[in-house]
């Protein structure tokens, strides 16, 4: 249309110009061909302004059709990047009729965490909580079910439990079986069970208060020390507890070395595992979940020491 309005602009407006050079030889009034001449340079104006409209139209469409799109591809969901590095920071309180424990952690949300609580004389109280934003939370009536002392708390993330199993949507992130988990709390499943649960160990959990733990635990300690001495039948002298800067020692007699290789093996480990226990439970492990025990007789040479793969090795 714009072209086709330029065309007969141009046509009107020659006939026009036409016509009042002739008129002119003539000498013949020029005045109504003057009038074709300007309708002629008008409908020529008006073609060229609507051809560049059309031209600038096809370009402004461009501009709004990538627009349009860059606002699409902005205002699509992002999908975050999930971790398979689990942690699990819990804020535990107590008092003599409840333990409530507050969990943040990074797992997805509708995993089922395993929350258990466990005495030295082996009462438990346990519950499985659902995790929602990050945060879950469990309460325990604890009232006469334990002994005032240190307590051990274990929190699971477990994929080998057959009785509550995670949802779809946990095991499609962490796999069927956990496998996908990773970090310091994954560990594999036992009992023949494939794949990784999250197993976290709380610090030790002072019931119903600290003061009360603490003398608790110091009776304790002192007296399963003396009866770890007396069953030594004089070959333990003492026991000193773990420092800053050292290790539990067990520091044993001349009578070490009257004895059999095998014998003073099999000794230092029923001796070093029974110690052990002990420091873990009545919290003399430095804030550690394990103890370290080794062996001296008495001018300071160490006689015996703990194996990395279990039991004592007796030293020369």
């Amino acid at each position: 249309m714009d072209i086709l309005l330029i065309l007969l602009g141009l046509l009107v407006g020659a006939v026009g110009l036409i016509m009042i050079i002739v008129n002119l030889i003539r000498k013949k009034p020029v005045k109504k061909y003057g009038a074709t001449l300007l309708i002629g340079m008008v409908l020529l104006v008006t073609g060229g302004i609507m051809l560049d409209t059309d031209e600038e139209k096809p370009k402004e469409e461009s501009k709004t059709k990538v627009e349009s799109e860059n606002v699409k591809e902005t205002s699509k969901p992002s999908k975050e990047k999930v971790n398979l590095d689990i942690y699990i920071k819990p804020t535990i309180v107590t008092n003599e009729n409840e333990i409530s424990i507050d969990i943040d952690t990074n797992v997805v949300d509708g995993s089922i965490l395993e929350v258990t609580i466990l005495s030295g004389d082996l009462e438990s109280v346990s519950e499985n909580i659902t995790v929602k934003d990050g945060k879950a939370n469990v309460k325990f009536d604890v009232k006469d079910k334990f002994k005032p002392g240190y307590l051990a708390g274990n929190i699971w993330l477990r994929f080998n439990n057959n009785e509550v199993k995670q949802p779809d949507n946990v095991k499609k992130v962490y796999g069927e079986n956990g496998e996908k988990l990773k970090g310091k709390y994954a560990k594999e499943n036992k009992g023949g069970k494939e794949g990784k649960s999250i197993i976290y160990t709380t610090e030790s959990i002072a019931y119903p208060d600290k003061a009360t733990a603490k003398e608790v635990s110091d009776k304790n300690y002192e007296e399963l020390k003396a009866e770890l001495i007396e069953i030594g039948n004089g070959v333990i002298i003492d026991i000193i507890e773990p420092t800053d800067s050292e290790h539990a020692k067990v520091i044993v007699s001349d009578a070490w070395y009257h004895s059999a290789e095998h014998e003073k093996e099999r000794f230092a480990t029923q001796v070093g595992d029974a110690l052990e226990q002990i420091l873990i439970n009545t919290d003399r492990s430095k804030g550690e979940k394990f103890a370290i025990v080794n062996f001296y007789d008495n001018f300071g040479k160490r006689v015996a020491k703990r194996k990395a793969t279990g039991g004592y090795k007796v030293l020369e």
